[in-house]
């Protein structure tokens, strides 16, 4: 009886050695994600390198979205991923899908998924089991949105930086459009913009108004790069915001510096600013 006893106690000690052996390091989504319990909105949004899809928000507050919000944040959260450690900007292929989540209470968290691998806002890069390709043929309460690439896509920075270089293939074209507005700035003759100076990330800039007339004015302005011989959008990492303000004034010259912190970090280059239908060029050396 000793004899069985103690083959018995070698067979258990051996099967949980088996168990106990060392494999490759998983991670839980939640050691990577903000997941809390209850996600106040998610946004998904995918490229295909011609049309972008997105999935109108899903939030908490709407009744009819609340289930399938959280079968999605459950589904994200049960997912296994391995951490890499090494990546390659070239493993990003179309298509891409971008994820922003809304956490109760804290800032927005962006990612984007393509080709199986996970980049995050963090910069950190995982390897991620998820099928997004599926995620996109559910059935959502409302109807997805078809557009061209917007600078706004979830994460699309992630894509667009390349080791401190644009690639222009994740970055929307730059179209200007004609200003609806009567009276916007390029409608005043005499009336230019002229970038005098970059420095710690701050276009120091100049509205010259030859004829002395009064200008209103506010605070938007985007942004634009050259790359490969084309004005590029640049992605947004997180929403970009600017205050509802206006201004007067009929000076000749009028000082107007622009805070690119937003963009940032903005890789060496040539750069433009479009500010009430006015355009000025400057180099980022």
């Amino acid at each position: 009886m000793k004899k069985i006893i103690t083959a018995l106690s070698l067979f258990i000690l051996l099967i949980s050695l088996i168990s106990c052996k060392e494999k490759a390091p998983r991670y839980d989504a939640n050691e990577f994600f903000p997941l809390p319990e209850k996600t106040q909105s998610i946004e998904i949004a995918s490229y295909d390198g011609k049309h972008q899809l997105t999935v109108p928000y899903l939030r908490r507050d709407v009744s009819k979205e609340v289930k399938l919000l959280d079968e999605i944040m459950n589904s994200l959260r049960n997912t296994p991923s391995e951490k890499i450690e090494n990546f390659s900007h070239d493993k990003i292929k179309f298509p891409i899908y971008g994820l922003e989540l809304d956490p109760e209470n804290e800032v927005a968290f962006h990612a984007l998924f393509s080709n199986g691998y996970l980049l995050t806002q963090d910069g950190e890069v995982y390897k991620f089991d998820y099928d997004f390709a599926a995620l996109m043929e559910k059935d959502f309460p409302l109807e997805l949105e078809e557009s061209e690439l917007r600078n706004s896509f979830p994460g699309l920075r992630l894509a667009a930086d390349n080791n401190g270089k644009w690639a222009g293939d994740f970055m929307p074209d730059a179209v200007i459009k004609p200003t609806a507005h009567y009276d916007s700035l390029d409608k005043k003759e005499g009336v230019s913009l002229e970038i005098k100076r970059f420095d710690d990330l701050t276009a120091y800039g100049i509205i010259h108004n030859d004829n002395y007339e009064l200008l209103e004015y506010g605070k938007f302005f985007d942004l634009h790069a050259l790359v490969d011989g084309k004005w590029k959008l640049i992605p947004w990492l997180e929403e970009v915001y600017f205050p509802d303000v206006g201004y007067k004034s009929s000076r000749n010259y009028i000082e107007m510096n622009f805070h690119l912190g937003l963009f940032a970090p903005l890789p060496a280059g040539r750069y433009r600013i479009i500010f009430d239908g006015l355009i000025a060029e400057f180099d980022i050396e």
